[in-house]
C-alpha cells in the first residue's frame, strides 16, 4: 500500500503549512506545523484532525478536532500496543463548525 497517497477528506479549508511529526523516547508522536495568513480558507479557529495508523497493528488512532490552527502543534502519547511499529501519520483542518473539511495530508512516517 502506498501510504503517503492514502486521503481521509477532501475539501474546501486550506491545508496544513509545512507540517511535521516527531516521536520522542518518551513514546509521545508531536504534529507541528508553520502559522499562515488568514482568508476565507483559513482561519486560526479551524480544527485539526490527527490520525496515527500501524499497518504492523492493523490499528489506527483517531484525534478528531483536538487542537486549533493557531495552535500550531498537538502532542499525545502512544498506547502501549504501538510502541516499536512503523505509525504513518495523517492530519487536517475542518472550519469551527465541523461543516466544512479540508484535504488530509500525510505527515510522514516516525
Amino acid at each position: 500500500m502506498n501510504y503517503p497517497k492514502i486521503v481521509y477528506s477532501r475539501g474546501p479549508v486550506s491545508t496544513v503549512n509545512c507540517p511535521t511529526v516527531t516521536l520522542s523516547e518518551e513514546n509521545k508522536v508531536s504534529f507541528s506545523w508553520l502559522p499562515e495568513g488568514q482568508n476565507e480558507n483559513t482561519r486560526a479557529s479551524d480544527k485539526a484532525t490527527f490520525l496515527i495508523y500501524s499497518a504492523a497493528k492493523k490499528h489506527a488512532s483517531y484525534f478528531i478536532a483536538t487542537a486549533n490552527r493557531a495552535d500550531l502543534g498537538f502532542s499525545v502519547v502512544l498506547d502501549e500496543q504501538l510502541i516499536g511499529t512503523d505509525l504513518h501519520c495523517y492530519m487536517s483542518f475542518c472550519n469551527e463548525s465541523g461543516k466544512l473539511v479540508g484535504n488530509s495530508m500525510y505527515v510522514g512516517l516516525v
